[in-house]
């Protein structure tokens, strides 16, 4: 039987790349939910926190209309031409 051994700092450093990999896919994954999403709230409390969660240019509205003043709405994006375009698609499949 063989063993490896390895020294600390191959552990850091092991560590490091570990951490850098993980803040990547946080990066991305919030990346791709303000390209897919608009968020509503019901506080400004609620607004300026999840402006500290999100990067910079989601798009963030505070509504009087949300009962709940911690609760967040995050609404999908999409383009108007795709549901006409599928809709469209539907009726020609019908004929």
């Amino acid at each position: 039987m063989t063993h490896t051994f390895y020294s600390i700092d191959d552990m850091l450093e092991g560590i490091e790349k570990i951490k850098r990999e993980q803040m990547e896919r946080k990066e991305k994954a919030l990346a791709e939910i303000i390209t897919k999403y608009d968020f509503v709230v019901g506080s400004k409390e609620c607004k300026y926190k999840l402006m500290e969660v999100l990067p910079e240019g989601a798009n963030i509205v505070c509504s009087p209309y949300i009962e709940n003043p911690t609760m967040i709405y995050a609404i999908k994006k999409f383009d108007i031409t795709d549901l006409i375009m599928g809709k469209r698609a539907e009726s020609e499949d019908k004929e």
